[in-house]
This record gives structure tokens, sequence and C-alpha cells, in this order.
């Protein structure tokens, strides 16, 4: 059995979604920089949930838009601005958002987040150009994991992130302003997207405990990406798994047991975007179809044995 756990391959949801949940509020400090300005005119966003799909339009064709999709397989959230800069005469515009989705999952998840930021422009004689800022912090801890600024036409990045039920947060901004001084006009377009990859997981069952472990599918047929999200306080963690679905209190272990453990085996664990301790394993099952799995997680935290619910695994 424990040739079973071998490779490390990132995952590739090909199921309809299973749990996926996205939130999003505005974060941004108002006036300065959550506002779309033509002239004297202004709009602001209001801090708190931002409801989709939202536009603040700021005259001469100046246009913020706020827009989410959901389907089986992904969740996107996305901003885009337009901005007209007239000719003969100075205009400043500034359109900005600064906003943070929370992802949660019922079962703890990998997460594949797909960034594109992208900038269109359409200048005549402009004496100034817009500046253009994109930023994603997968922690909301203040350092943006992606970044794209200046004209750059289309920037992409993959990146991964964790969740449960708990949630954990990421912080996305978009800025771009400018000041045109003659000549023709200046149109600027410029967008910045964000697409959840949403995972298939396994069936789970046995009570809720301080700990909670899922089980995603992977690239290939027999691949699996085991997820666990454990107190802050865990020390050590450990998986074990066999062919056999128990339900056996056990003395001095805060959950019972609710697998046959014929391996087990010790996990490294790592701080998570919500400040618990989270453990990515993956494995690669025997190339049998119609087996059935069953494994569970336990860990040591604050001195004390914890356990995890159980996840049912069909190959």
């Amino acid at each position: 059995m424990r040739t079973l756990l071998t490779s490390c391959l990132i995952f590739s949801c090909s199921l309809p979604a299973q749990g996926l949940q996205l939130s999003t509020a505005n974060v941004a400090p108002l006036p300065a920089n959550n506002a779309v300005f033509s002239g004297t005119y202004s709009a602001f966003l209001p801090l708190g949930p931002v409801a989709f799909p939202t536009q603040l339009s700021a005259g001469l064709g100046n246009t913020l838009t706020l827009s989410s999709n959901s389907n089986p397989g992904s969740s996107t959230v996305s901003v885009l601005t337009h901005g007209i800069q007239g000719p003969s005469f100075s205009l400043t515009y500034d359109t900005a958002s600064d906003l943070e989705t929370t992802l949660s999952m019922p079962m703890p998840a990998r997460i594949t987040v797909q960034i594109t930021a992208q900038v269109t422009l359409q200048q005549a004689m402009s004496l100034a150009l817009p500046t253009l800022s994109f930023g994603v912090d997968l922690d909301a801890d203040g350092q943006d994991e992606f970044f794209s600024s200046s004209l750059q036409p289309l920037t992409t990045s993959t990146l991964t992130t964790y969740c449960d039920a708990l949630g954990s947060l990421v912080r996305w901004h978009h800025n771009v302003n400018g000041q045109h001084t003659g000549g023709g006009f200046t149109t600027t377009d410029a967008q910045l997207s964000l697409l959840f990859e949403n995972p298939a997981q396994e069936t789970t069952y046995g009570p809720t405990c301080a700990g909670q472990l899922g089980c995603q599918l992977g690239a290939n047929t027999f691949d699996r990406v085991f997820v666990a999200s454990l107190p802050a306080n865990t020390t050590l963690a450990w998986l074990m798994g066999g062919d056999q679905q128990w339900n056996v209190p056990f003395p001095g272990f805060a959950c019972p047991l609710l697998v046959d453990p014929q391996f087990i085996l010790a996990v490294p664990t790592f701080v998570g975007p919500n400040n618990r301790q989270f453990v990515d394993f993956a494995a690669t099952f025997p190339p049998i179809p119609g087996l059935t799995y069953y494994a569970q997680g336990i860990a040591v935290s604050g001195g004390t044995f914890i356990g995890t619910n159980a996840v049912s695994i069909q190959t």
C-alpha cells in the first residue's frame, strides 16, 4: 500500500465543480483610491460587498466595469476600465479598484488561479500616455504575487492557493490614470481577470473534527491530491489509509478512527492563507478501475492527537 503514494502532479479538474464559493468586497479607502474622474465629476464604489455586474461612468466614455462569471469548471472575476482622453484640452482621468475575493470550499482544496492583465491603447498625437498597474495578492498580506505595469499589451500567470470552509482571501487591484494635453483622442481599455479553477472532490464521511481533509481528482484517472486543513498550533501530521472503512473510538484521539490504518505516512505542513496549517500531498493509486480506498488525517495539535473526517476514493 505504501507504493500508492508516488507522484506530485498539479491537478486539472475535468468534472463539474463541487463547492467553490466566491464573495467579493471593495476594500479601497475612499475617495482617493476608488473613483472615476472626468473633470470635476467623480463616482465611488461603496465599501463592502460587491454585486456583479457593476458599472461606474464618468462622462466622455470613462467607465469602470466589474463582472463575474461562474460555470461548472471555473469562476471568474474581472475589472475593465475604458478611458477616453479628448482633444485640445486638459483632462485627467483615474479609474481604480481594490477588491478582496474570499474563496471557500466545504472541504480543503488546492485552487489554481489563472490571471490575465490585458491593455489595448489607441493613440493619436497624445503628449502623455496613461500609467497602469495591476496586482494580485493571494493572502492579502500586502505582497503581490502577480504584478504588471506600464503598457504591457498582455500579461498572464498561473498561481496556486488553498482554501477551506473558513475561507481564504485574494486581494486584487487595478489602476489607470493619465492626463491629456492636446492632439487627438487617446482610448485605453485595461482589463484584469482572475479565473479560479473549481476542483472536483471525492466523497467525505465521518464527523466534523478539529481538522478537515479533502481529496480532489488529479491530472490523470488514478491521481489524487489530498489537502488537509489543521489548527494553527499543529506540529506533526500524518495521512493514514486502507481498503476498509472503520468507525472506532480511540483513547486520547479526539475523533474516531474512520479507516483501517494499513499505512500511515508522515506529511509536512505549511501555513495556509488563513493561518491554519495545511497539508498538500499528491498520490497515484494502482491503475485498477473499480477499487475503493479510504483515507483520514491525524495530527498533534496543542499536545493532543486530533483527527479529520475521512474520504472515500473510487478508482
